[in-house]
C-alpha cells in the first residue's frame, strides 16, 4: 500500500513515550511582574521546565498539570491562549493555520530520539497557578530532586540549561503577552 503522506512514519506503542509538560506562570500582585516557574535539577545542575510521562489512562492536558505539579510543588490550570493552531472548531474544518482565540491546545510538541527507546513526544501547554496556590513540599517522586523557584519571564528563557526549553519557555511568554495585548487584560 502506498503511503499517502509525505515524510509520514509509523510507531508502535512499545517505541515512543508520551510526555507533557508546562511553563508555570504567576503574576506578583505587588509589583505586576511575571515570572516563570523552573525546576533546578540538581545531580546534573540543569535549569528546566517541568514535564514528565503520562500515565496510562490520562489525558495529555491532565498528565502536563500533574508533572508540573509535582516537579514544582504548585497547582496550576491551563491558560487559554490567543495563538496560530491547525486545531479545527465545529465551525471551521479548514487544514489551515488560523489563529484561535480561548485555546488550551498545546503551544508546542518536542520529539526527541532516544536510540534504542524510540522517540520521546512531549506536549507543552502554558499554564498559572491555580486559585493563588501554595508551594506545597513533598510532592516530587522519590527519584526527583528539583528546587522549584519562580524567576522573572525574560531572566527566566534566559537561565534555562537546554535550547529547546528556552525556545518552549520564549514562545510561552510571547503567547501570553500577545494574549494580553488583544484582549486588553492579564491572563496570568
Amino acid at each position: 500500500m502506498a503511503n499517502l503522506f509525505h515524510g509520514s512514519s509509523t510507531h508502535l506503542a512499545g517505541n515512543f513515550v508520551i510526555s507533557a509538560g508546562s511553563v508555570l506562570c504567576r503574576r506578583v500582585a505587588e509589583t505586576d511582574e511575571l515570572q516563570i516557574c523552573l525546576i533546578y535539577q540538581r545531580k546534573r545542575k540543569q535549569w528546566l521546565l517541568p514535564k514528565g510521562r503520562k500515565d496510562c489512562g490520562e489525558s495529555i492536558e491532565a498528565a502536563a498539570l500533574r508533572e508540573t505539579y509535582e516537579e514544582t510543588g504548585y497547582l496550576c490550570e491551563l491558560v487559554p491562549l490567543r495563538m496560530p493552531t491547525r486545531a479545527t472548531t465545529p465551525a471551521d474544518q479548514r487544514n489551515a493555520v488560523a489563529i484561535r482565540d480561548d485555546c488550551s491546545e498545546p503551544m508546542a510538541v518536542s520529539v526527541q530520539e532516544r536510540g534504542k527507546k524510540g522517540f520521546k513526544v512531549i506536549w507543552w501547554y502554558v499554564s498559572r497557578l491555580k486559585g493563588g496556590a501554595d508551594k506545597v513540599e513533598g510532592t516530587q517522586m522519590e527519584s526527583e530532586d528539583y528546587e522549584s523557584q519562580f524567576v522573572e519571564a525574560s531572566s527566566a528563557v534566559k537561565r534555562l540549561s537546554l535550547r529547546q526549553h528556552h525556545d518552549i519557555a520564549a514562545q510561552a511568554l510571547e503567547l501570553v503577552l500577545s494574549t494580553e495585548t488583544a484582549e486588553g487584560k492579564k491572563i496570568i
